[in-house]
């Protein structure tokens, strides 16, 4: 199951593939109507599902991947992560920021987000507490199709602006 979610997922997280993919599904869950539907094709374009159903056409050049034994499912959100972050106990969580620079950082969220995409979990909602907005250059980074990853939605550069007037209130 593990292999068959980083399969799907790694399939999904590179725009830049620029290709037809077909999935054959075997059994593919639709928790919205809470079925299963038996024998589907998922027809990838560009990095975005173009079509699903039993009848959908597969042109030639699409490269086609046989999961007609396995079960497919949407991926998971996961609404509230700390990408960058990566003590084990929260009596250090301030000292991590003295010692860990920047790229240390970086490196922890770009591991922590592909850990979390072959968990299957597709997108990620990252609360902060990077320092340097390093989530925003992380979930650039996966956009530009430079690395595999889960869609990130970053809490950012958009705050500057109200810490900024925070700081300004405790002067």
């Amino acid at each position: 199951m593990r292999k068959l979610l980083l399969t799907i997922c790694l399939l999904l997280a590179f725009p830049a593939w620029s290709q037809t993919i077909a999935i054959r599904a075997g059994n593919l869950i639709d928790p919205a109507n809470g079925t299963v539907s038996k024998d589907q094709v998922i027809l990838v374009k560009d990095g975005k599902i173009n079509a699903v159903g039993q009848g959908v056409e597969i042109p030639k050049d699409a490269e086609i991947v046989d999961l007609t034994n396995s079960w497919i499912m949407p991926g998971l959100m996961d609404a509230h992560t700390h990408l960058t972050t990566g003590v084990k106990s929260w009596e250090v969580w301030d000292l991590a920021y003295v010692y860990q620079n920047s790229a240390d950082r970086a490196l922890r969220g770009l591991k922590n987000a592909q850990t979390l995409l072959n968990a299957g979990i597709t997108t990620v909602r990252d609360v902060g507490n990077d320092g340097a907005y390093i989530s925003v250059s992380l979930r650039k980074a996966i956009d530009q199709g430079l690395f595999p990853g889960p869609t990130i939605l970053t809490s950012g550069e958009d705050n500057r602006t109200f810490r900024r007037a925070r700081i300004r209130c405790f002067l």
